[in-house]
């Protein structure tokens, strides 16, 4: 109608405000023990609207379906436009192959984080899945694409723990594509919630960069605002050309020929283990917890650096020694003994933040793992740690116990396994 604001477009605004409205209410609810609930929810009650109500639903255009080789067509083309039109073929080629694989990378690396069971990605793996799918996709005109973190979002979401999901998934997208018509089922208007949804979720998750330091702040922010006005490609070659210009200067600074720099360049790509720009800013920055920095500095294994978060009269409980220790030589002795360990790493899982008289105290679980002789060791510990002016005064940690103990059984235990700390 010549009516902007007709019946089907208040009955679209309406359900839209509506559902929002019960989305957020049952993800505020439900986001611990269901998190996928609202996302079904939703979906379903859009899909059943949509065969009452006058609603806009997904279409589909038809594509013919045709297998041909992915070759350019030169017979209009001279010697020199052929050369260039090859050039420019493995030039596009090599733009999102290089996006895929910076992409993937950092994905396997959010991946790691949502992972429940904190398992390793094996990338290349991942990378050899993708090159595949890409190959065979372009005999059917299709386009490049990345394997995993939508997935994986996903059945993190729907709380998803072992790799039955991705079959799971993989027999949801065949049905999808041998009837695609099920899509023109779904309303836009539900789809449009999720994805604004999610949009805010990505950009109110940049407060967690902030925790990495000012400088990690501001490479995300550049790197964004790159990529909004040059495009992806392009946007992640300039930050990560800025980046290593950076790191070049900063450790001329530091002192170091230019063999030292390359040497430290190789190092940084095969090993988590150096101290880098972005460790340095995190340690000068006083907004960044003390807790996010013991805990970059020991998967890192900075034993300088960790020791600077003690304070001179800090008293360490250990979880894997039945020995406190109460000087800074004790205390670093400790980590010296840790940071032995191949593949040390410790995850956080839950934290609970108190302040009490500018006095910080932190206490949560964590699991640390490890691998010996081939073998991944992990352990869940629970601990507690006391902060006084960005300086730790007292950090007690102990082995957490899955079994239901009773309070007088807890007192009345005496051996030695359970009273390690």
């Amino acid at each position: 109608t010549d009516t902007w604001l007709n019946f089907e477009r208040e009955i679209t605004i309406g359900l839209s405000l509506l559902s929002f409205g019960l989305f957020v209410l049952l993800f505020k609810y439900y986001k611990k023990k269901m998190p996928a609930l609202p996302y079904f929810v939703i979906m379903a009650s859009s899909v059943l609207a949509s065969f009452y109500l006058p609603l806009p639903k997904l279409s589909i255009s038809t594509i013919p379906f045709e297998l041909a080789l992915p070759l350019p067509h030169l017979d209009h083309l001279n010697g020199t436009q052929t050369l260039f039109m090859f050039i420019k073929m493995i030039g596009f080629a090599m733009m999102p192959g290089t996006i895929d694989v910076i992409e993937q990378v950092m994905s396997n690396v959010a991946i790691e984080k949502m992972d429940p069971d904190k398992r390793k990605c094996d990338t290349n793996n991942s990378l050899l899945a993708i090159w595949i799918g890409n190959a065979g996709a372009t005999f059917f005109g299709g386009m490049t694409n990345l394997d995993g973190l939508p997935k994986s979002t996903t059945n993190t979401v729907a709380g998803a723990k072992t790799k039955l999901s991705n079959l799971v998934t993989s027999i949801f997208l065949l049905i999808v594509v041998l009837n695609p018509s099920l899509i023109t089922a779904l309303s836009e208007y539900g789809l449009g919630i999720i994805m604004v949804y999610s949009g805010w979720k990505m950009i109110a998750n940049i407060s967690h960069v902030q925790a990495e330091g000012r400088y990690a702040l501001i490479l995300a922010g550049v790197c964004g605002f790159m990529v909004f006005e040059l495009g992806i490609f392009e946007g992640l070659l300039a930050v990560l050309l800025g980046h290593a210009i950076i790191q070049f200067i900063f450790m001329k600074r530091l002192g170091k020929n230019n063999q030292q720099i390359f040497t430290e360049f190789k190092q940084s790509i095969s090993s988590k283990q150096h101290f880098d720009l972005e460790q340095i800013d995190m340690l000068n920055e006083p907004d960044v917890p003390v807790l996010n920095k013991w805990m970059a500095l020991f998967n890192s294994k900075g034993l300088n650096g960790i020791m600077t978060l003690y304070d001179n009269n800090a008293v360490l409980v250990p979880s894997f020694s039945t020995r406190i220790r109460k000087t800074t030589e004790e205390i670093k002795d400790y980590y010296q003994t840790m940071f032995t360990l191949n593949e040390l790493q410790i995850f956080k899982e839950d934290v609970v933040l108190n302040t009490t008289n500018n006095i910080k105290i932190d206490r949560g679980h964590y699991q640390v793992s490890w691998v010996e002789q081939g073998i991944k060791t992990a352990h869940h510990l629970s601990f507690l740690m006391v902060v006084n002016k960005n300086k730790i005064m007292a950090h007690n940690s102990s082995l957490f116990s899955n079994d239901s103990i009773s309070i007088s059984r807890w007192i009345d235990d005496k051996k030695e396994g359970n009273c390690l700390l």
